[in-house]
């Protein structure tokens, strides 16, 4: 095949899922990685015994049949990994203010269990859990069927505000609180998130949900053993800074390092803002990369990974969710005097029935401008100012945390934490943002990023193409290799009996 070389910038899960796709498919796949080893936020670490993971926790719709079983099928990654089921009965707990609330799996359940805390509410679960499924069965791409309109527009939903919709249905406070309190799994705005984005994500854990053992660190790796089997190539410790453009076509990947990697087409998996930065101006229509370049990003995060000394904090087989007040839009009552003002805890999945875990891992939303001073300091040798700012994040972290969970102050052996700052450095994001690009419902069109750029044979993948996550990063991987591979075909290879159970 001529003209077949990909170059993939970054190694992250985008740029894993794209590079494995293009190479099953007889491209001449190359990845270029600025870190040691390929992974991104699905990398773990380990300290004391523990395996932390530093971004994704769990997996939604894994069960056979459901869409991310067909998908880490057919990227040939599911029977190499360990993976726990969550608790069918609780897989997501949500404590807001003195109550707490359990989400168990399948819809006609989790309709029982809210019935069960609001018996006059039945009409509006009824109405909620319906949308739910109707906004989840309206994008073709979700459900992996085929054949599908090639244009592939996007559902109408992505208009509509999901907090509009659940006032609708309910004038109950403390239920729409309920139905709202997913929100941190995608940065959840009060009067930005759509209803399509809730949806889609809610049905997606309602499915099924589990934890890997060993952690994501066992999912990156397992990709990158899929690609280099079919012959792909991993380059690592070179971040590419530059793009050589001649006649509106990249003719290079230029490295920090000066080195130049010539390849006929060039996907990036790095934000697009940062990708557009790469690329003098004069390539490159100024509102098109205006428009990039100013995208809103979605909040980033302070977490915590910590050891104990003994066992005094439950063996989570689920995500425990915690607001301290009864307001549960956290992005938009963020306030950096107080925090944290919510957080989410869970433990690390093992093979064991241990009813107690040593080791936990806490995250609570943080601006990135509280540690913006610091930019361009190094994450070997931050200065003492930071390291003492730092510390007083921790102490204010913990000491909520021992309200909820006695006897934790008292029985730390080890705390990794890592802030806004450290999340930026890793990934090579614009402010350690979460889930990236912000989405406004309001203007939809503004932040769809497409994947083909303005110029010939520069695409874009990962999570600000579709959505962040698992799920959303994997069907951006199919959107921008349809110029490369005919989507219909890629959908049977994927889905060959022409049949998901997308809800359950």
């Amino acid at each position: 095949m001529e003209n077949n070389r990909i170059l993939v910038i970054g190694g992250g899960l985008g740029g894993l899922m794209t590079a494995i796709i293009l190479q099953k498919n007889n491209y001449d796949v190359t990845i270029v990685e600025k870190n040691s080893r390929a992974g991104g936020l699905l990398q773990s670490f380990k300290r004391k015994t523990c395996n932390f993971d530093t971004g994704m926790h769990y997996i939604g719709s894994l069960d056979k049949g459901q869409v991310m079983y067909k998908l880490f099928k057919y990227f040939e990654i599911f029977d190499m990994l360990n993976l726990k089921r969550m608790d069918a009965d609780r897989y997501d707990v949500f404590k807001i203010g003195d109550k707490t609330y359990n989400y168990p799996f399948g819809w006609k359940a989790f309709k029982k269990q809210m019935l069960d805390y609001f018996p006059n509410e039945g009409e509006a679960l009824e109405k909620y859990v319906r949308k739910v499924i109707e906004v989840s069965k309206s994008h073709d791409l979700y459900s992996l069927r085929y054949p599908i309109d090639e244009s592939m527009t996007q559902s109408s939903y992505m208009e509509e505000g999901v907090d509009d919709f659940v006032k609708s249905i309910t004038n109950n406070v403390e239920l729409q609180n309920v139905l709202l309190a997913t929100n941190p799994i995608y940065a959840g705005r009060q009067h930005k998130s759509s209803l399509y984005m809730h949806s889609v994500i809610h049905n997606y854990y309602n499915n099924s949900a589990y934890k890997v053992v060993g952690g994501g660190e066992e999912v990156a790796q397992s990709f990158v053993k899929v690609f280099t089997g079919l012959g792909g190539k991993i380059i690592v410790n070179e971040e590419i800074v530059k793009l050589d453009v001649k006649e509106k076509s990249v003719v290079g990947a230029i490295s920090r390092s000066g080195q130049k990697y010539e390849s006929d087409y060039f996907i990036s998996n790095v934000h697009p803002s940062l990708t557009m930065k790469m690329v003098d101006d004069q390539f490159l229509r100024k509102s098109y990369k205006k428009r990039l370049l100013n995208q809103k990003n979605t909040i980033s995060t302070f977490s915590l990974h910590i050891k104990l000394k003994k066992s005094v904090v439950p063996s989570m087989n689920y995500t425990f969710y915690r607001y301290l007040d009864n307001n549960i839009w956290s992005v938009d009552n963020y306030k950096p005097d107080t925090l944290p003002n919510e957080y989410i805890i869970y433990t690390p999945a093992t093979n064991d029935s241990e009813t107690m875990s040593k080791c936990i891992s806490v995250l609570t939303y943080m601006s990135y401008d509280q540690v913006k001073q610091w930019e361009g300091t190094s994450h070997k040798s931050r200065p003492k100012d930071y390291l003492q700012w730092k510390q007083q994040m921790v102490d204010k972290i913990l000491k909520v945390l021992e309200e909820d969970f006695p006897g934790i102050v008292g029985n730390i052996e080890h705390v990794e934490a890592l802030s806004p700052l450290s999340y930026k450095d890793y990934v090579n994001n614009v402010a350690g943002e979460m889930y990236g690009i912000e989405h406004d419902f309001n203007n939809a069109l503004y932040s769809k990023i497409f994947p083909k750029t303005k110029l010939k044979n520069l695409y874009l993948t990962g999570q600000n193409i579709n959505m962040h996550g698992m799920l959303g990063v994997a069907l951006a991987s199919l959107l921008t290799v349809k110029d490369f591979v005919p989507i219909n075909d890629l959908l049977k290879d994927i889905n060959p009996e022409n049949d998901i159970d997308i809800v359950q």
